[in-house]
């Protein structure tokens, strides 16, 4: 128990590292990005990166199935289904990866009369949707090795690997912004940064997996058949994602502005940070459901849900307290007045719609795991289907705020409703019993810490980032001593009281 323990710290910390990098650098690179770009050439990075995302469906859900498998079978000991797993694979996405560099072609000559794009930005839209069309298709072939990394629980190594060429490529981005490149050297940066990071995860998944060969003859039928079972449920969840996360940004593009796509992806951008901290602590778990579900031990696949659900909710109450109360504080401080106001409105609405969602991400793992994905495919698609709906009727009525209210709605209902009622009958675990050990704790200890920012937010003057980080920085504080004495197992808080002391003790 005390190795798994480590290692899902070891990967949580090491994906928290990659995540506090990835927001300080973005913190300083996305408003000198903005202002370098200008409102328009921005939302134009925005909207393409969402239309080429849209073709990243074309992966077919393959990641997590190469994760599943490869855990399961690793611990089953079986090297020979490992390297079909890893072979059939590598060639379904080696031609899907072909039909996307296709596609992006016929993208950027067709897409431009859709979107209200400023004339002078033409041609760099085009040629920045073949770089970003051909960074994805390569992504594709490559998935294979970050999903090995995944599968033998080496996030740390992931993320050294992520950390180092994001660091790199920011430096990069702000040369030759200043220089006075513009969205085609951007995207040039990326495209070369998007290959190394490939090549280095590549290297290093078949280090550490020796008995892996890459050798086409090991891909079988059979082998196709089992991972179609499971992948096409996820692709069709893949498309739903692709549908609900990355439509707003088109149809803002379609029916307001460029510049309209700027202040709502400011406060989308801030909800994102919430969802790939999350994100970076569930998706951890994936190995491990995938061995329990192996063991057939349901027992621990509950105590999984619970434990961590619980300590999701200790993380995303206290972010979603902060946005609601500081949200346009901390948007005029960093992008500017110009763009406060109206993002934080959008950074309010998407937050409330994500709370419920983002706390069922351990529960959406768990369904991985455990291979039940076609009911959860087709409730996604439909949510997703609805989400568009709604996004394009309530921007004609309410602008970029009709776009978040249309994304916000059908997340509240899937994340606070559906989802929580689908694992608990799955786990056989009382529904209520689910929401007392998961929620009720966390929620209680969580709200010393909106008294304090609330009480700071209308008797100081937070005219400063100094005074904005002193006052999150105290109430930060105060929530980590409550959530360890409150929330943490008794075994975690004994073993991280362990580690702590024995990291002093070495010094």
């Amino acid at each position: 128990m005390s190795s798994t323990l480590f290692r899902i710290g070891r990967n949580v910390f090491s994906n928290w590292v990659g995540y506090v990098v990835n927001i300080i650098v973005s913190f300083f690179l996305a408003p000198f990005m903005v202002h370098s770009l200008g409102a328009a050439g921005y939302g134009i990075w925005v909207l393409v990166g969402s239309l080429t995302g849209y073709l990243g469906v074309l992966d077919m859900g393959l990641r997590p199935a190469i994760v599943k498998f490869v855990a399961r079978y690793k611990t089953l000991g079986d090297d020979l289904m490992v390297n079909r797993v890893v072979n059939t694979t590598l060639i379904i996405l080696s031609f899907a990866a072909a039909i996307v560099f296709l596609a992006s072609l016929v993208l950027s000559f067709f897409s431009v009369g859709i979107f209200k794009i400023p004339d002078e930005f033409h041609g760099q839209f085009r040629l920045i949707v073949i770089i970003l069309g051909l960074n994805l298709a390569a992504s594709f072939p490559f998935s294979v090795f970050a999903a090995l990394l995944a599968a033998i629980e080496r996030f740390d190594l992931s993320n050294a690997i992520q950390i180092s060429v994001f660091l790199v490529r920011a430096i990069f981005l702000v040369v030759f912004l200043k220089l006075g490149g513009g969205l085609v050297a951007v995207g040039v940066i990326v495209l070369v940064a998007g290959m190394t990071e490939f090549l280095l995860k590549a290297r290093f998944s078949l280090k550490l997996l020796p008995t892996v060969e890459i050798n086409r003859r090991l891909a079988d039928r059979d082998t196709f058949k089992m991972i179609a079972a499971f992948s096409g449920y996820a692709f069709i969840i893949n498309v739903a994602s692709r549908l609900s996360f990355q439509t707003d940004a088109i149809v803002i593009g379609a029916m307001l502005s460029a510049e309209a796509i700027t202040s709502f992806s400011i406060g989308s951008t801030m909800v994102d940070y919430l969802l790939t901290l999350i994100s970076y602590m569930s998706t951890t778990l994936l190995p491990l459901a995938s061995a329990f579900e192996a063991q057939q031990n349901y027992e621990k696949l509950r105590q999984l849900l619970i434990i961590g659900t619980k300590y999701c909710v200790a993380v995303i109450l206290p972010v979603s307290f902060a946005y609601l109360v500081l949200g346009e504080t901390f948007i005029n401080l960093w992008m500017g007045p110009q763009y406060g106001p109206t993002s934080a409105k959008v950074l309010a609405i998407l937050t409330c719609g994500y709370f419920g969602f983002l706390s069922q991400f351990v529960a959406n793992v768990i369904f991985i795991g455990l291979g039940k994905l076609k009911y959860l495919a087709y409730l996604n698609i439909g949510l997703a289907v609805v989400n568009l709906g709604l996004s394009i009727i309530f921007v004609k009525l309410f602008g970029i705020y009709g776009s978040a209210l249309g994304t916000a709605i059908p997340l509240i209902i899937n994340g606070s409703i559906i989802y929580p009622i689908y694992v608990c009958r799955l786990l056989k675990l009382g529904f209520m019993e689910y929401l007392r050990k998961s929620y009720l704790r966390p929620l209680l200890l969580s709200l010393p810490f909106l008294f304090l920012i609330l009480l700071c937010h209308y008797l100081i003057d937070i005219s400063s980032f100094g005074r904005f980080v002193m006052v999150i920085g105290i109430a930060c504080i105060a929530h980590a001593v409550a959530v360890f004495h409150g929330v943490l197992e008794s075994n975690h808080r004994s073993s991280l009281s362990d580690k702590v002391r024995n990291l002093l003790s070495t010094r």
